[in-house]
């Protein structure tokens, strides 16, 4: 009999639980399965931003607020997980050159005014690409699917496109940014607008997709415009040739060779 009137107020208790936290529950089921749909939508765009293996040619301009401007040529040399861009201005030639290794996690910059090389690790990621709006992470083609938890907050219409609006959480804290809204064309899978919200919450920084092309049978993008509201500055990183045929020397990927060619 004891044991009859123990089981009956354990299933009074739970039928209680059960109607007073009915949408708490529910509403951590219903989160589950849109992080699974957000790492999925993650995974896309993974896909979308990472550059095609050969030689690619491109050239930013940075616009400041009073209209005055100035631009870098960008090479990139692209190999299956390792890449190194490089860095020049028709004024000083070399200034720059950046080792992306392991997918993007690991990164050495190499700074050829001072001939240094520098280990590129926390918020050193973060810097700015000679003054541009432009970070050094931006390049690095790193996963968001590994290093963000991912939910969708919503629905939106960006340049007349449904679009998913997802909301990115750095895995690690103590970055530059505490979260990015990042906006994803419903059809297409291609990201069309990322924010990128300081430590204070606010939005530091704007990146919008505005070109893309089709080359051997994927899609590309080749126009980025990165804005700063706070400076109102824009920096505009065109790509306009891509080489698939060009080989590069294994040691190119190298903490020691990569800046020797």
């Amino acid at each position: 009999m004891a044991r009859m009137k123990k089981i009956c107020c354990c299933l009074i208790v739970a039928a209680m639980f059960a109607v007073v936290y009915p949408f708490s529950l529910s509403r951590a089921q219903d989160n589950s399965v849109i992080d699974i749909e957000a790492q999925g939508i993650l995974a896309g765009v993974d896909a979308f931003f990472s550059y095609p293996a050969g030689l690619i040619k491109g050239r930013m301009y940075h616009v400041y607020a009073d209209g005055s401007s100035f631009s870098i040529s960008v090479t990139g040399f692209i190999g299956k997980d390792d890449s190194v861009f490089k860095f020049s201005s028709s004024s000083r030639g070399e200034q720059l050159r950046v080792l992306y290794s392991l997918g993007g996690e690991e990164m050495w910059i190499y700074n050829a005014l001072v001939r240094r090389s520098i280990h590129g690790q926390g918020r050193k990621r973060y810097d700015r690409i000679l003054f541009t709006n432009l970070a050094y992470n931006d390049l690095s083609g790193a996963s968001f699917q590994t290093n963000f938890n991912a939910r969708i907050i919503g629905d939106d219409v960006v340049r007349g496109e449904k679009v998913r609006v997802l909301e990115l959480v750095p895995i690690l804290r103590g970055g530059e940014y505490s979260a990015l809204t990042m906006y994803v064309a419903s059809k297409s899978g291609i990201p069309v607008r990322i924010e990128y919200l300081g430590r204070n919450r606010r939005v530091c920084r704007f990146l919008s997709i505005n070109k893309t092309i089709t080359r051997n049978g994927r899609v590309i993008p080749v126009r980025f415009d990165f804005l700063n509201p706070g400076e109102q500055t824009e920096t505009i990183l065109r790509f306009y040739r891509f080489d698939d045929s060009v080989h590069f020397r294994d040691d190119l990927f190298s903490t020691e060779n990569f800046w020797k060619y």
